[in-house]
């Protein structure tokens, strides 16, 4: 696997996200796990939680930066996430680097960025 360069303070909100908003107050034992691999010529990380999941309308607002300043106000959910998304883009000048999957209520979250090589 090649050396790549990721830009500072992107996987520490998404598992900031995976540990606040995923398996903090769930009643079963929370777990995180972290991938990375090299897929097609791409590296591909992927973090994964066995928490409480995201609705549906959660992850559009997500995936394309739709926050309201109350949204903001309250800490919600994404916030960080979607900043780290948006520096993702800004740095590789691509919109395909990052997924968010989640089945819904209490199914988990993983999510994949998945970065070129040089």
């Amino acid at each position: 696997m090649d050396e790549i360069t990721l830009p500072g303070m992107i996987l520490q909100p998404i598992i900031e996200n995976s540990v606040n908003y995923g398996i903090r107050n769930i009643d079963w034992q929370g777990v995180i796990t972290l991938n990375i691999y090299e897929k097609n010529k791409s590296i591909c990380i992927e973090i994964n939680d066995n928490g409480v999941g995201i609705s549906k309308e959660e992850l559009h607002k997500i995936m394309t930066s739709s926050f309201s300043e109350h949204d903001s106000e309250k800490d919600s959910n994404g916030v960080g996430l979607g900043n780290a998304i948006n520096r993702l883009k800004l740095y590789y000048d691509s919109e395909d680097l990052f997924e968010i999957f989640s089945e819904g209520e209490n199914e988990g979250t993983t999510i994949w960025i998945t970065l070129p090589q040089s």
